[in-house]
């Protein structure tokens, strides 16, 4: 059997925003814990993609405790309580 290496372990925390990494993962019912469970949408509720909208990947999304903050290059951090946006899916 061939050895396997992980050299690496991330999640987007919002989908199409930047990856975070991590040093340790944890794995829900769902797959990585908090692993795409948001999207960014225009004003015609349509998803924003990175290929539509480069710039969504320079958004740095940190996960503080029960938060998201989203940094955004030349604007000021915009914090917000995950279980706002969904409950447990755990």
């Amino acid at each position: 059997m061939k050895e396997l290496i992980i050299s690496e372990l991330g999640i987007h925390p919002i989908k199409g925003l930047k990856r975070s990494r991590l040093e340790v993962m944890e794995i829900a019912k769902t797959g990585p814990l908090n692993d795409r469970r948001l999207m960014v949408i225009d004003q015609n509720n349509h998803f924003m993609t990175q290929r539509t909208y480069p710039l969504l990947a320079t958004i740095d999304v940190k996960i503080l405790s029960d938060e998201f903050s989203l940094h955004i290059p030349h604007h000021l951090p915009f914090t917000f309580q995950i279980g706002e946006y969904y409950g447990d899916l755990e």
